[in-house]
């Protein structure tokens, strides 16, 4: 949910992205492919961190686990590679590992067999032990998970084994350990398995089962036609689940080691738990409160993980108004945000907090001042569009989206920026082909002749607009325009590496 002003001066530099690191850590000097041959021939493991500049998750793991003697101590047992997302050929490493959101964080081996996929939202001790728990066996994660679910009397999962699986990255998954469509089972029976075990370990399994059902719910309302919605059957938590939530609540061990996950998913939570108002829902509403006050004020922690803590405020119980709290505590994360790693992290939460309570004015006031601030200020700029598109400020709105991509570094960057603002003309000016045309062919015209132009996150904007022009011009009065639109970008697949794939794309919108 994220850029340098002279970064695409330096891009084709072999240390390109690493002057945007933390310093402590040797991280391999030369490509992708040469760091896999140089992991293979030396039997020694791979680190692969995958980010961006912008990004501000990315800026929070370097301020909280790149930056740390633990971490730095711990890496120089693997090869460190950083593959920047604007790297040449960066989007197709990505496709080929399957790495789409930043940041992605891996362990590998110089066969490229994924060994570990790494979590945000941990401390440094906890990830430092992952990675060391990675490297005592080097098993992928595919048979510890295996032995967890089906471990005979011989060969069972070992403490460690189910550490590692309860720090997984699952959301980033990508189906490399488990498809779509098992994944509800499957968690099930991990949640059930490690009753016994850790408390922190059973509690993560927990929350992946329970937001596993809340999503297939969701998707069973929203898929069904207007007129039959009514006669959807919800398959409601057991008692059991909504009372193993609520001690959760109660017990702050559980609720900081899976904070990350009830400050950003609160919503998704008490929707399924709790769906009509009920005694239960006001006990739960009123722990998760008192639990989030107590998280803001707790100095061990980092300041970007005790502003997030507000978010469960803001969805947990709307009828609240938290609007001078999120004013006071953004101000306060403002003075007290220190350096470029951490001002990018928690600026983004904090405007992200005053977008959500509506406090419109402070969040335009916090996005002006990074500007002069960030050495990404385009993502900033992007912000003030977003802003403005709240407030229903429609020329404001596409003045800074447009400003935006046009201030973006970053052959990659640049035409996520650029494709942001495609959709953002699409969706406010609808009537404005012209407009429309011109900052597609613009957008499209610059990234065409790249290498990976049509690969990873790439790819996945070119079907986003493709979706979103061909629903434009569906619409009758469109249609000559749209033809334009199509005849007018033909001509520029001959500049692609691609062109098949190009005038493939052409043709689909």
């Amino acid at each position: 949910m994220f850029l340098p002003m002279l970064f695409f001066i330096f891009i084709a530099l072999p240390d390109a992205g690493h002057a945007s690191l933390p310093e402590g850590i040797d991280w391999y000097k030369h490509d992708t492919k040469a760091a896999f041959e140089h992991a293979r021939k030396s039997s020694q493991p791979l680190f692969l961190y995958w980010g961006a500049v912008w990004c501000p998750p990315c800026n929070q793991i370097k301020k909280t686990i790149f930056s740390s003697p633990k971490f730095q101590q711990a890496i120089k047992a693997f090869i460190p590679v950083y593959l920047d997302g604007d790297a040449p050929d960066a989007q197709k490493w990505g496709a080929k590992l399957k790495t789409a959101g930043y940041p992605t964080m891996l362990i590998m081996n110089g066969q490229m067999q994924e060994i570990m996929r790494l979590p945000t939202g941990v401390t440094v001790d906890e990830y430092v032990r992952l990675m060391q728990d990675a490297l005592e066996t080097m098993r992928p994660m595919k048979e510890i998970l295996a032995l967890a679910l089906q471990g005979k009397r011989k060969q069972k999962a070992t403490n460690a084994d189910w550490e590692r699986l309860a720090g997984y990255s699952w959301s980033q998954d990508e189906e490399r350990t488990i498809a779509d469509k098992d994944k509800l089972k499957t968690f099930e029976k991990l949640w059930k398995k490690s009753v016994n075990l850790n408390p922190i370990i059973h509690s993560r399994f927990f929350l992946l089962y329970l937001l596993t059902q809340a999503e297939l719910e969701k998707e069973k309302h929203k898929n069904e036609p207007k007129k039959k919605k009514k006669d959807v059957k919800f398959t409601l938590p057991s008692q059991k689940i909504v009372q193993e939530f609520v001690a959760l609540l109660k017990s702050s061990e559980l609720y900081l080691a899976n904070l990350e996950t009830v400050n950003w998913q609160s919503k998704e939570i008490m929707e399924y738990l709790f769906p009509v108002e009920s005694e239960s829902r006001q006990e739960a509403k009123k722990l998760w409160r008192e639990t989030a006050f107590r998280t803001i004020e707790n100095a061990q922690l980092s300041l970007d993980e005790r502003l997030s803590s507000l978010a469960p405020l803001l969805t947990v119980d709307e009828s609240s108004d938290m609007g001078q709290l999120i004013i006071e505590k953004a101000r306060w994360a403002d003075q007290t945000a220190q350096g470029v790693y951490e001002r990018q992290a928690v600026m983004s939460t904090a405007i992200y907090l005053l977008r959500e309570s509506k406090q419109y004015d402070e969040a335009v006031r916090l996005a002006q001042s990074e500007l002069a601030k960030s050495n990404s200020p385009f993502y900033f700029m992007s912000e003030l569009s977003g802003i403005a598109k709240d407030r229903g400020y429609k020329k404001e709105s596409i003045d800074w989206s447009r400003k935006a991509w046009e201030a973006a570094t970053g052959d990659n960057t640049r035409f996520q920026w650029g494709t942001a603002h495609i959709l953002n003309v699409l969706d406010l000016t609808p009537e404005d082909a012209t407009g429309i045309e011109t900052a597609l062919t613009q957008v499209v015209r610059e990234v065409l002749p790249k290498p990976d132009a049509f690969a990873g996150r790439n790819l996945k904007r070119f079907e986003r607009l493709s979706k979103k022009i061909g629903a434009w011009g569906n619409e009758t009065p469109r249609a000559v325009a749209h033809k334009k639109i199509k005849l007018t970008l033909l001509p520029f697949c001959q500049q692609a590496k691609n062109k098949s794939q190009c005038e493939k794309w052409v043709r689909s919108i």
